[in-house]
């Protein structure tokens, strides 16, 4: 009965010592996770980005983003190019824009950040 008591303990080990080993793995996967839209667009707060014809607009809370898909994606090393297109909402005015960027993240001390945007077009909707 000893013996029997013993081996269900070190098997109880066994899986305790895997599950630990699992999740070590998959937060050390998740540290050079390549971004995905809710940290894409949590990376845009705080940015500004401006059109050509001088629109301007800047990032400030995750309620202006009323739409948001990423178009592609294209990983070159340690960069990505994200095609993106919005549809965000100003908070004070409550008036809709639509807005396709370029975005740039670069790999920097093993995580990735945003290092650029490229505003291809931004105009008021109607």
């Amino acid at each position: 009965m000893d013996r029997a008591l013993n081996n269900k303990e070190v098997a109880m080990k066994r899986k305790v010592l895997i599950c630990l080993i699992v999740a070590t793995i998959g937060l050390l996967a998740g540290c050079s996770r390549t971004p995905e839209a809710n940290q894409i667009k949590r990376d845009l707060i705080g940015q500004t980005m401006k059109s050509i014809d001088g629109l301007i607009w800047k990032f400030n809370d995750l309620s202006e983003f009323q739409e948001f898909r990423i178009n592609s994606r294209v990983q070159q090393g340690e960069m990505i190019e994200y095609d993106i297109g919005m549809r965000l909402k100003d908070a004070t005015s409550g008036r809709q824009y639509l807005a396709d960027v370029l975005i740039v993240y670069r790999k920097s001390d093993g995580a990735w950040k945003l290092a650029s945007i490229l505003n291809k077009s931004l105009k008021e909707v109607q």
